[in-house]
């Protein structure tokens, strides 16, 4: 309970807390984002995910936990359902090139460029190819 002030009477009075919890969320379908899963003795991690079909790591960040050790998890554990906001899916990816194919791709679309050059534009942009991209093709146009 709570207590909360009437804006027209200005007048006090005890009302029921209102909880936001992330299971409150609902997704698209009305479902709730989460499921709640009692941690029982038997239960393991590997166990958890293979019955929601989730992964380790879709598990671990709905939770806020790293490892496997159920003892340290939160109990009880919400398990995101497939789809939901926020699983794996909606993480950026790791980028796949490596820093010297990046370099040699920003000396290609920028022939102007030489290796040097092209790694500090990378370097500048936190090795973003995009934006690196667009400041040396900016820069090369106001140079001529």
């Amino acid at each position: 309970m709570e207590w909360a002030q009437d804006k027209t009477s200005r007048e006090w009075r005890l009302e029921p807390k209102l909880q936001v919890d992330s299971d409150t969320v609902k997704d698209h379908d009305g479902q709730g984002l989460f499921i709640e899963h009692i941690i029982q003795n038997t239960d393991t991690f590997q166990g958890i995910c293979l019955k929601y079909k989730v992964s380790p790591t879709e598990l671990r960040r709905a939770n806020y936990f790293s490892g496997t050790n159920l003892f340290l998890a939160p109990n009880p554990l919400k398990v995101p359902r497939h789809g939901a906001v926020g699983s794996v899916s909606a993480v950026p990816t790791k980028d796949t090139l490596t820093s010297i194919q990046k370099i040699h791709k920003l000396m290609y679309a920028v022939p102007s460029l030489v290796q040097s050059e092209a790694k500090c534009y990378l370097e500048l942009n936190d090795w973003g190819l995009e934006e690196a991209l667009l400041d040396a093709k900016n820069n090369d146009e106001n140079d001529n």
